[in-house]
């Protein structure tokens, strides 16, 4: 089955600490993605992903907000 979407809205990530490869596995269609939400909650061996999802999304050229362990992502 295939899903061609134009656009995603919003997308959510909840990956049970691995939301940094996610997002670095994004590449064929961020321009698609308008915003982003991801759970950085310290799931990886107790440490927070905050960090890493933020630089990433930057990297990507996204705008980001963090409130707890929620890092927001837009265009």
């Amino acid at each position: 089955m295939s899903m061609d979407f134009e656009k995603i809205e919003l997308l959510k990530v909840e990956a049970d600490g691995f939301e940094p490869e996610v997002l670095e596995g994004l590449d064929s269609c961020r321009d698609r993605i308008k915003r982003i939400s991801v759970d950085t909650s310290p799931e990886r061996r107790g440490v927070s992903t905050t960090a890493a999802v933020v630089a990433e999304l930057k990297k990507k050229g996204y705008l980001t907000e963090v409130c707890g362990y929620v890092v927001y992502g837009w265009r």
